[in-house]
């Protein structure tokens, strides 16, 4: 029997689900994604790029990036031009997809959740991004 066509589901299931017959592996990544979407609960969250990749038109800019920012936790992202910071934050922001790896939100109290499995308005309530070139207002 052939295997279903991988998708970004497949990276939530779990190793010995990959085996499942193919007339179940739709409807069992359904249910994955309906769990995941659903999984984001109130409170502080984490974040964090997941061996993470992106290019802009075949120019790496970030390459593997491994990096977790607990709950509560500040961080400062600082470097030269073109190092990838604003990158981060679009990626944060689901502005841009990572070309490999997975930027994921860390509830306090559950898995990892991958972006891309959230609704935009889920997301939304959960990330905002304040532009460096933004001016506040009243």
């Amino acid at each position: 029997m052939e295997k279903p066509a991988p998708d970004e589901a497949d990276e939530v299931l779990p190793y010995d689900a990959q085996a499942v017959p193919a007339e179940f592996a739709t409807t069992l990544r359904r249910s994955v994604l309906a769990r995941a979407m659903s999984a984001l609960r109130p409170g502080p969250l984490g974040v964090r790029l997941h061996r993470v990749s992106f290019d802009y038109g075949g120019r790496p800019v970030l390459d593997e990036i491994d990096l977790t920012v607990p709950a509560g936790q500040t961080l400062a992202l600082v470097g030269v031009s073109g190092a990838g910071k604003s990158t981060c934050t679009h990626l944060l922001a689901r502005f841009r997809d990572p070309s490999r790896g997975a930027v994921q939100l860390l509830p306090g109290d559950g898995d990892p959740v991958d972006l891309r499995h959230l609704s935009d308005a889920e997301l939304r309530r959960a990330v905002a991004v304040v532009g460096q070139d933004t001016v506040p207002r009243d």
